[in-house]
Parts: C-alpha cells; structure tokens; sequence
C-alpha cells in the first residue's frame, strides 16, 4: 500500500456510509463538467462537513466527530469511489 501523506482522520463507518448516500446522487456524471464529479470533504475542529452538485440540486450534511483534535482537512472524494 502507498504511504499516505497528511492528515490521517477517523470517520465511522456507519456516519460517513449514510453521508456519502445523502450527498453522491446529487453529483454529475458528465464528462466535460468533471469538477461536479465528486463529493467535497471537509474537517475542521470535529465538524464535518460533506457537500455535491451537479448544478441544479445541492446537497449538504453535517455532523460533528468525538475527537475533535485531529487535524483539519479538505479533500475531493470522486463520486465512482463513493458509489
């Protein structure tokens, strides 16, 4: 396995399944407007945050983590990996 470079954050697996269910539908599947493609990661101080469009509909959750001292991140999870 690769090594992995930056912040290393733990998310149940129960919270960021039904997460990623509320958020990947909402992204696009077209090829010329690949930057819709994914779903958008956000950590910062314990809140998370997990938002996608595909330019007409928008979603967004929000929930907090029990440890809320790990380091803040961003990240684009593309959507075929989150399917």
């Amino acid at each position: 396995l690769p090594e992995v470079e930056g912040p290393i954050l733990e998310v149940p697996v129960e919270i960021a399944s039904r997460a990623l269910e509320r958020t990947v539908f909402s992204t696009s599947d077209e090829r010329a407007r690949y930057q819709l493609g994914g779903v958008k990661f956000l950590h910062k101080k314990g809140s998370v945050q997990m938002v996608s469009t595909d330019g007409r509909r928008l979603s967004l959750v929000k929930f907090r983590l029990e440890d809320p001292s790990a380091e803040d991140c961003t990240m684009l999870i593309p959507s075929r990996a989150a399917q």
